[in-house]
Parts: C-alpha cells; sequence; structure tokens
C-alpha cells in the first residue's frame, strides 16, 4: 500500500518549521526507496473552504470574517502572494490517489492543488 504525507510548502523555507518539513519528507522517501514501497507527499498551501473558523485554522476565514462584519485587517506584507487550495480540491485528490490517479508535479512531489492564488494588498 503506498504511503501518503500530508506536508506543508514551507518545506522549501530555510526556518526550523520549514527544514523539520523536509527532514519528514526526506526520511519518507528514503523508506519507500529502500522499501519498494509507493510514496505520495502533499505540500499543502493554506487550505480553505467550508467549515473554516476565524481567528482559528484559516486566514480565508479570518479576513472576510473581519470585513463583513466591519473589523479592521491586517496584512502584514503586501507584496507577499498568498498560495491557497480549496479542500474540495484537496479530497478530490485524496479519493484519485487511492485510486493510483494521484497528479505528480515532479519526480516525487505530488501536487495536490490547482494553484490558485489570491494578492493580497492594502
Amino acid at each position: 500500500a503506498p504511503v501518503m504525507l500530508a506536508s506543508s510548502i514551507q518545506a522549501t523555507l530555510d526556518n526550523p518549521y520549514g527544514m523539520s518539513k523536509k527532514a519528514g519528507e526526506d526520511l519518507l522517501f528514503d523508506y519507500g526507496r529502500e522499501n519498494n514501497i509507493k510514496v505520495l507527499v502533499y505540500r499543502f498551501p493554506n487550505v480553505f473552504g467550508k467549515w473554516c473558523q476565524p481567528n482559528y485554522n484559516s486566514a480565508v476565514a479570518t479576513f472576510c470574517h473581519h470585513i463583513a462584519n466591519g473589523l479592521p485587517i491586517q496584512v502584514n506584507d503586501p507584496s507577499v502572494t498568498l498560495h491557497l487550495v480549496y479542500i474540495d480540491d484537496v479530497v478530490e485528490e485524496l479519493i484519485g490517489a487511492l485510486a493510483g490517479k494521484e497528479h505528480r508535479e515532479e519526480k516525487e512531489q505530488v501536487k495536490a492543488f490547482k494553484d490558485d492564488v489570491i494578492n493580497v494588498v492594502k
């Protein structure tokens, strides 16, 4: 059976969190090669969609909630491009992966999302 790891786009960053995500991916890829097991690593960006809660698990939900309720919004860096994936697209990809129809981005890295991008501006 294939092994799937939910990682993060932060695995490319040079900080402790990103380095730990990348190290986990590398360990799993090594395990897969050593044991001839299919490995799927999904580097998820910011996941959003139904059931997200503001001020808890979604920047999108928080942003929308604040705007809808006349609350102040905070943009720390207007030059940052926020990469998003809708939860239904994640679920669709994971169901496809169970059937052996995952979408590959690189040789070993799986792309689990359409590249939806929102540019946040002040």
